[in-house]
């Protein structure tokens, strides 16, 4: 799998990238590779993006257990590509 990349990431292999879901649900992957904008996939917007290579699901969790054992406030949400803390 393939996640067009923000200009701000600096994410590396081996990092976890995470999607939450609208039901609630952390789905996980871990970073594989990082490409280059030749990675692009064609129907993508012509951008100088890298591009982020993802795993299979790594794991889930639910994105309200994650919020709370990471010390986030509840109403805290998601608006694009964030990077987020983990402990």
């Amino acid at each position: 799998m393939r996640w067009d990349d923000t200009s701000y990431n600096n994410s590396v292999e081996g990092n976890l990238f995470a999607f939450v879901k609208s039901n609630g649900e952390m789905e996980i992957h871990l970073i594989t590779k990082i490409g280059n904008t030749t990675n692009r996939e064609s129907y993508w917007s012509a951008r100088e993006r890298s591009v982020v290579f993802l795993s299979k699901e790594y794991f889930t969790m639910e994105w309200e257990h994650y919020k709370q054992g990471n010390n986030y406030k509840e109403n805290f949400s998601l608006r694009g590509t964030q990077r987020l803390k983990y402990q």
